[in-house]
């Protein structure tokens, strides 16, 4: 027959020992890409007016899937 304070004290000891070493998960991470991954910031800002659009399709239709486009030269 067992005592309960003994065995509350074996398991207190053992989980003390032992349960450091198996906390999980163990990992280690670090950076791979510069500043984190995130975008470096912005040096300025430019606006530009979009005056005359040619050749787009109507957007009237309610499930129409009109996305038109710019280019820039």
């Amino acid at each position: 027959m067992a005592l309960p304070i003994v065995r509350d004290i074996a398991h207190q000891t053992v989980k003390n020992i032992v349960g450091d070493m198996l906390v999980f998960p163990n990992q280690m991470s670090f950076d791979i890409m510069e500043n984190g991954g995130r975008p470096p910031e912005p040096e300025g800002m430019i606006t530009v007016k979009l005056v005359k659009g040619t050749g787009l399709r109507s957007a009237n239709d309610l499930f129409s899937k009109c996305d038109p486009f710019v280019v820039l030269e």
